[in-house]
């Protein structure tokens, strides 16, 4: 059968040091137990925003949202303040 729904999960600030951070913890209290993220996980995004290489969620959303990039503190506007509509 084909799916009825799709599930997308966005991690927001969640990137590769995090996912590190918390497979050294569980490692050293589970003795080496997969996160259960990893079964999910299917790929990964890098994004950066118009003025910075780290995107704040703003940018980050209007990215996904629109199909384009943005400046920080911008949502749902192009870099010059036009909705991206």
């Amino acid at each position: 059968p084909r799916p009825v729904n799709v599930v997308l999960m966005l991690g927001d600030g969640f990137g590769p040091a995090s996912a590190t951070l918390a497979r050294a913890f569980v490692n050293a209290t589970r003795l080496r137990q997969e996160l259960h993220l990893d079964a999910w996980l299917r790929g990964t995004l890098r994004t950066g925003s118009l003025d910075s290489r780290v995107t704040d969620s703003a940018a980050g959303a209007t990215a996904y949202s629109c199909g384009l990039r943005t400046q920080n503190n911008f949502v749902g506007v192009q870099w010059d303040g036009r909705p991206c509509a």
